[in-house]
């Protein structure tokens, strides 16, 4: 496999697997539960940017959430 096949395959598995964890933090509250996988690309200046807009979206989902008092009449 060339270098670039292996690389955007892992930047993909990443995104997907970033996608997935912040799905499961939004509908159940857990952690990632990849937290104790390492990410040897990233940097940590840029690992926690994106996992600060994580909870940045995750909060936002919660907050626009109707609350089920609220529709109900």
């Amino acid at each position: 496999m060339s270098l670039k096949k292996s690389q955007r395959a892992s930047a993909k598995l990443q995104s997907t697997a970033s996608a997935y964890a912040a799905a499961v933090y939004a509908k159940t509250g857990l952690d990632s539960p990849f937290n104790d996988v390492a990410s040897p690309g990233l940097e940590n200046v840029t690992l926690n940017s994106l996992l600060a807009e994580r909870d940045a979206l995750a909060s936002q989902s919660k907050k626009t959430t109707p609350d089920a008092s609220s529709t109900a009449l």
